[in-house]
């Protein structure tokens, strides 16, 4: 027997838990998918922020006092072409607006790899549990089917 002929043997109990440890995993990993896609979201809303604060004629500008933006506070920058900008570690910088957006462009491509690196990982898993389910419910079937075929009845219900 070749290699790829081989079968690999488990019981129903080792198929059951190998299932409930990729559902965890799986689980785990839409939470990081959540949280980057959070994260992304918020960069370029920093990005999109500088943009307007540089590019706006206005004297006082609406700002969020909070992510959510559920309060704003009318303010007046007192300088348009500088920012402070957090650049890992909880280490912030005082950068130029288009070294601040190239800081920015490059935590969002970051951020991007590891969000598509995450999403390939669920589907991966994803179709592993889907097989898995396949295989599960055809041992089950078979066991019904071998059970009725030596005489035994299924368990009835009350």
């Amino acid at each position: 027997m070749s290699e790829k002929e081989r079968k690999v043997v488990i019981s129903v109990e080792q198929l059951y838990a190998l299932m409930n440890a990729i559902k965890d995993e799986l689980d785990g990993l839409r939470v990081v998918q959540a949280q980057l896609s959070d994260l992304l979201e918020r960069v370029r809303k920093a990005k999109e922020s500088i943009d307007a604060i540089v590019l706006s004629k206005d004297e006082n500008l609406l700002l969020p006092l909070e992510p959510g933006a559920l309060v704003l506070s009318s303010m007046r920058p007192v300088d348009r072409e500088n920012f402070i900008v957090n650049v890992g570690l909880d280490v912030y910088v005082k950068l130029g607006a288009n070294e601040a957006q190239k800081v920015l462009s490059k935590r969002e491509s970051e951020i991007l790899k590891r969000l598509e690196e995450v999403t390939q990982k669920i589907n991966e898993l994803s179709q592993a549990y889907e097989q898995y389910q396949t295989i599960l419910q055809t041992a089950v079937a078979q066991a019904q089917m071998q059970g009725r075929a030596s005489g035994q009845r299924p368990p009835q219900g009350s």
